[in-house]
């Protein structure tokens, strides 16, 4: 009799693993509409009050990968005042009205363009 309740037991501990599953998980539903990416390319700036001719640029935009500025003067050297990055710092060499040209490419690898007059005024 003690035989047959081990038997059952180890029985049991071989069985019951198997009855419990692992639970997967679905993936995304192909059919599913998802809710769209809100594209929008804007931007802001403001001057340093406590150094002058730098200015910083607030990206305000949404549903971008990249970003491509355009200050609208050039150094000295001869090369373009642009950049990269997604907020970047910038020194203005001169008072005055610049033309900044903001570029993004897009989730849908669109390219869109925006742009803007900004005035410097403390320098």
């Amino acid at each position: 009799m003690k035989n047959r309740y081990i038997i059952v037991f180890a029985w049991l501990l071989l069985w019951l693993p198997g009855c419990f599953a692992p639970v997967i998980e679905r993936p995304d539903d192909p059919f599913e509409k998802k809710e769209p990416v809100p594209i929008v390319l804007d931007f802001d700036y403001r001057e340093s009050n406590s150094a002058s001719g730098y200015v910083q640029f607030l990206n305000l935009s949404q549903g971008f990968q990249s970003w491509s500025w355009d200050f609208g003067f050039t150094y000295s050297s001869g090369q373009r005042a642009t950049s990269q990055d997604a907020r970047p710092y910038v020194f203005f060499p001169a008072n005055g009205e610049y033309l900044v040209v903001l570029e993004g490419l897009d989730v849908n690898n669109a390219l869109h363009r925006i742009h803007k007059y900004i005035v410097i005024k403390n320098r």
